[in-house]
């Protein structure tokens, strides 16, 4: 599934992919900014994209990420 690089509304967000904007690259990088929480995150892996769902890695991201900015 492609998520649009901006203006992304959080209802269509894929499972595990942070709200915000940003985009997923094809060669393993992420980039995201989620302006309601002030968390910028940029992902940089060595594994290429397999599948159009986020991959473990991925997700495992994303969560660490919230949980270091959200109580």
């Amino acid at each position: 599934m492609s998520v649009p690089l901006a203006g992304v509304d959080p209802r269509t967000i894929p499972a595990g992919l942070p709200r915000g904007y940003g985009g997923e690259g094809g060669s393993g990088t992420a980039w995201r900014t989620d302006p309601a929480t002030g968390l910028t995150g940029i992902l940089l892996t060595q594994r290429m994209v397999t599948s159009p769902e986020p991959e473990e890695v991925t997700r495992d991201f994303w969560s660490a990420a919230y949980a270091a900015v959200e109580p």
